[in-house]
């Protein structure tokens, strides 16, 4: 009998690789319901008092919170890399992986696999603001300081 976890069956954990990968998902995502509470908080607290510290702080859990997204995003292309690994060779970047899918420019043709077309299909409606709000925000606090 095997157990599923997600989408994932048991005997897909048997790969160091994706049971790394799953775990780090798993960790990241109780991070970022922790991190949308904060940011919540953080928001009511201050909404008519907000100054700049107030903005940097924001702006900064917000980076946090995005970056944190993206990262559970290259996980998944870890995990998809390794459970497809028998068909083709896939990019390690999320972002490639679904460009090449919406693209269709695969010249195997492994990548019109239904479960990586329908997966791809399920997060473009959300993935596209994280992927530029973490882009745009990494290139933005690059200049801040550590410590402000």
């Amino acid at each position: 009998m095997n157990m599923e976890i997600g989408r994932l069956a048991e005997i897909d954990f048997t790969s160091p690789i994706i049971h790394s990968s799953y775990n780090s998902i798993t960790r990241k995502s109780q991070s970022i319901a922790y991190k949308l509470e904060t940011i919540l908080t953080a928001c009511i607290d201050i909404k008519s008092t907000i100054n700049e510290h107030d903005n940097i702080y924001i702006a900064g859990e917000i980076g946090d919170f995005f970056e944190k997204m993206y990262s559970c995003m290259e996980y998944t292309a870890s995990i998809l890399k390794e459970l497809f690994r028998d068909k083709g060779t896939l990019q390690a970047s999320y972002h490639d992986i679904l460009k090449k899918i919406i693209k269709n420019e695969d010249s195997t043709k492994f990548l019109s696999d239904r479960v990586l077309v329908n997966f791809a299909e399920g997060t473009l409606s959300w993935y596209a603001i994280v992927h530029d709000t973490r882009s745009e925000e990494a290139h933005f606090t690059t200049w801040i300081p550590a410590n402000s």
